[in-house]
């Protein structure tokens, strides 16, 4: 059975994969447990919107390292064509490495088995990117305190 989804029902089924998740006070967004990690300002949010529902998750990127990472974009882009993949720079902020996919809905709906496909495949592939882009995080041998410099460029 087809359903336009909002948060709540987008809650249960997070639940009824076993999947952890949370919503904070700083945004609508559903934050997923597995893609979340104060050490690197890794995020993964779930926000249920008009269109559809939208899945991100971005992690705070070595300033130094951008251009070299711009360089690996084409080929990150071409591994993973369903998503999209980019650097986000925003004055006063760290830059981010930002991962998007859209579940497109609408007014025709969706069903959980969709939904979970959404979920599990994009989760999965922004996990291998962040791993294979390590090189490029922002981390504890980067600066002294990195939570305080990564919780100052969140982008809430």
């Amino acid at each position: 059975m087809l359903v336009i989804p909002d948060d709540d029902l987008v809650m249960q089924w997070l639940d009824k994969m076993g999947e952890s998740h949370f919503v904070c006070d700083a945004c609508h967004g559903i934050h997923l447990s597995r893609l979340q990690s104060d050490a690197t300002g890794l995020e993964g949010r779930v926000f249920v919107e008009d269109y559809g529902i939208l899945l991100t998750s971005e992690v705070a990127i070595r300033p130094s390292l951008m251009i070299s990472l711009a360089g690996e974009m084409s080929n990150i882009n071409a591994g993973y064509p369903f998503l999209k993949v980019f650097v986000d720079v925003v004055d006063q902020e760290l830059p981010r490495l930002v991962i998007a996919n859209t579940l497109l809905v609408g007014k025709v709906g969706v069903n959980f088995d969709q939904f979970q496909l959404f979920l599990e495949t994009t989760v999965m592939a922004a996990e291998e990117i962040f791993s294979e882009a390590r090189e490029f995080v922002w981390d504890e041998d980067t600066v002294s305190d990195p939570v305080s410099a990564i919780r100052r460029s969140a982008m809430h």
